[in-house]
């Protein structure tokens, strides 16, 4: 028993990254899926949260306030330091959401009070940069999609009643395609990339949407 938070499948399948916080401490852990270990926790110093496998399984990607602000860092899920990525200003906070196929860049939330923006990070260039221009009161839960070229999320935007969820392309940045209909959160691809499954607005129904796309739309 543990005040379990985030969890994360890596890559292959065979092991979780996830946090805890019992109000004390906030760690990041990782465990084997075969059960013949107990889970391991990577992350010691400050209070660690929202780990994100890269897309080889070697690195996860969390959030940490290890450094007085609540930027990101990434480390060796099996050995190594962590080494800082970002960092914001006093009262801003960086969420860590969805790595790119790739492995070249970063999807995070930028979040000030209850207004959050979207960005990526460039690992290449050590540079972010604004993904559209969508704001929304919560994170946006991005992902990119498995072959790179999209990005679902969810926003609660003026105008628009509740969370739905969205896809823009990328790098290109056509759309936003509104694919929920009564709501959605948490938009997650399905392994080849024509389904979306998302959460309804009050979490309580798993919905799947069909994606069509020519390139450059959906449908």
């Amino acid at each position: 028993p543990n005040a379990y938070i985030s969890i994360r499948v890596s890559p292959d399948g065979k092991r979780l990254a996830f946090d805890t916080d019992d109000g004390q401490e906030a760690a990041i852990w990782i465990y084997e899926l075969s059960g013949t270990s107990q889970p391991r926790r990577l992350t010691l110093e400050g209070r660690n949260r929202f780990p994100v496998w890269s897309a080889n399984g070697r690195r996860v990607l969390f959030q940490s306030d290890r450094d007085g602000v609540l930027g990101l860092y990434w480390q060796g899920a099996d050995s190594g330091a962590a080494e800082r990525l970002t960092t914001p200003e006093l009262g801003i906070a960086h969420v860590p959401e969805s790595w790119s196929p790739t492995e070249d860049r970063f999807s995070f939330s930028v979040v000030r009070g209850t207004s959050a923006s979207l960005w990526t990070y460039s690992v290449r260039d050590k540079q972010a940069s604004r993904f559209g221009n969508d704001q929304s009161t919560a994170p946006f839960n991005s992902e990119f999609s498995p072959d790179g070229r999209w990005v679902a999320y969810a926003a609660a935007q003026t105008g628009v009643p509740g969370s739905q969820v969205y896809v823009r392309s990328y790098p290109g940045l056509n759309g936003p395609w509104r694919i929920s209909t009564d709501g959605g959160v948490h938009p997650r691809w399905s392994p080849d990339g024509r389904d979306l499954y998302y959460l309804n607005q009050d979490s309580t129904v798993l919905m799947v949407a069909a994606i069509t796309t020519d390139g450059t739309s959906i449908s």
